[in-house]
């Protein structure tokens, strides 16, 4: 058998690097730092990974705890957000305060 067959004694030999095929001299795991210490990457004071708390999401909070539109719509509850503005204002046509509603909740 000749060059592609069965012969091969490495299995490695056909894939990228040396070694055994991972190629883990090209890796520089340096890189990795900062991001894992990135704010909100959840890494504590020790350097340690600290995983999220226990709870209710602040913007279930801002809906629930909150009586204004805009605290409904920016947490990204545009149904309750428009019935407080049909109920405390009136406000019978809503569809001009879309955008501003999507913009409300992708800015917070």
């Amino acid at each position: 058998g000749g060059g592609g067959g069965g012969g091969e004694k490495d299995p490695s030999a056909g894939v990228a690097g040396e070694g055994d095929g991972w190629g883990t001299e090209e890796l520089d795991l340096g890189d990795l730092g900062p991001a894992v210490s990135a704010p909100g990457a959840g890494a504590g004071a020790g350097g340690f990974y600290v995983a999220p708390t226990v709870g209710v999401p602040l913007t279930v909070r801002w809906s629930r705890e909150s009586r204004l539109a805009t605290d409904h719509a920016a947490a990204g509850s545009f149904e309750t957000a428009m019935q407080l503005l049909q109920r405390q204002y009136g406000l019978a046509r809503l569809q001009p305060l879309r955008s501003a509603f999507l913009a409300l909740a992708a800015s917070s």
